[in-house]
């Protein structure tokens, strides 16, 4: 079964914070209450001290999300994408007589480019795995978990199905048409179709997803890059 014939933010709104009430005696005069009343909305300095400083400004920043309020859409590293609309996807040649690899149409053009930049320069970038679907990955993960035992170590190999940037269909393995049997492995980082993608994959909107180290702790994937050279591209993987 090919990945093609498979083919199918959080918003926190932040509660509102209740206005600090102003008690007020039955001799506090209606205008000078209606007066205090302008200034605390303001939450200005004026409010504070008619008051003696009983009552604190209201503290607007704490009615917005803040860059560090967390989500809920991340699992063991990985990120929640949805499946790309199968309307989206376009296939392209893969190497050899393969099978041909599905990819989100916004990036052919780039994509299309950087195949024949790294041509010209000699380098026979080919593409080994484009859009997988949820069931497909689901396949791979069950594999992988197999394998090592626990869902923290298979994580680190294969996304959980939902998880995957392949998802999107902007995400994209690369292999090197002259040295096959790096394919999807480290020493694939020893290749020239590496070391070009390196120097100048960013040009054509591609970056590496998994560097060495990376954040989410996810094994390094010298091979898996994805593309962020469209609007569209860059929210899919940088909205959260």
């Amino acid at each position: 079964m090919s990945d093609f014939e498979d083919i199918p933010i959080l918003q926190r709104a932040a509660t509102p914070q209740p206005l600090p009430s102003v008690p007020i005696s039955p001799k506090f005069p209606l205008a000078l209450a209606m007066g205090v009343g302008i200034l605390l909305l303001g939450g200005g300095f004026g409010a504070t001290k008619l008051l003696g400083g009983a009552v604190p400004p209201v503290q607007t920043a704490a009615l917005l999300p803040t860059a560090s309020t967390p989500t809920d859409d991340t699992l063991l590293g990985h990120r929640r994408y949805k499946e790309v609309n199968r309307s989206k996807l376009v296939s392209v040649q893969g190497f050899q007589g393969s099978a041909p690899v599905a990819i989100h149409r916004g990036a052919l053009d780039q994509y299309r480019a950087l195949i024949k930049a790294a041509r010209r320069d000699g380098v026979v970038l080919v593409p080994i795995s484009g859009f997988r679907s949820e069931r497909y990955q689901q396949e791979l993960y069950d594999r992988q978990l197999g394998k090592l035992g626990s869902a923290e170590s298979a994580t680190t190999i294969n996304a959980p199905p939902g998880y995957s940037e392949h998802h999107t269909g902007y995400a994209i393995d690369f292999g090197d048409g002259t040295k096959l049997e790096t394919n999807t492995k480290l020493s694939f980082e020893q290749t020239p179709a590496f070391t070009w993608l390196k120097a100048y994959g960013a040009k054509y909107g591609f970056q590496m997803s998994f560097a060495k180290d990376n954040p989410d702790r996810v094994s390094y994937e010298p091979w898996h890059w994805r593309f962020v050279g469209t609007r569209d591209a860059l929210e899919t993987f940088y909205q959260h």
